[in-house]
C-alpha cells in the first residue's frame, strides 16, 4: 500500500543536532522545523499473525511490569510489617 509521508528538519535551541522526521501529516514550519520534501513509499500491510505477534509481546511486557510492581509493593509492605511489629513489641504489656 502506497502512503505518504512528509520529510522534516528539526532541530530545538538545546539539541546539539537536528533530526529528520518522517511524518504521516504536514505541519506548519517555524523556527524548528522546516519542510524538505513529500515522498511515496510502499509500506507492507500488516498480517493477522504480525498483530497476534504484537498482542503477545505487549502481554508479556505488561506481565513483566507487572510482577516488577508486585515485587516493589510487596517490599514496602514487609518494611511497613516489620516497624509494625517493632512498635507493637515496644508497647505490648501483659494484662494483669
Amino acid at each position: 500500500m502506497k502512503k505518504t509521508f512528509y520529510v522534516f528538519f528539526s532541530q530545538y535551541d538545546w539539541e546539539p543536532e537536528g533530526e529528520i522526521q518522517f511524518l504521516h501529516c504536514k505541519l506548519p514550519e517555524d523556527n524548528n522545523r522546516i519542510f524538505i520534501r513529500e515522498i511515496e513509499l510502499d509500506v507492507p500491510e500488516i498480517a493477522m499473525q504480525t498483530i497476534d505477534q504484537i498482542a503477545r509481546c505487549k502481554v508479556t511486557a505488561l506481565e513483566k511490569e507487572r510482577q516488577t510492581i508486585l515485587a516493589e509493593t510487596h517490599q514496602r509492605v514487609s518494611i511497613i510489617d516489620e516497624k509494625i511489629r517493632q512498635l507493637s513489641a515496644i508497647t505490648y504489656q501483659e494484662e494483669l
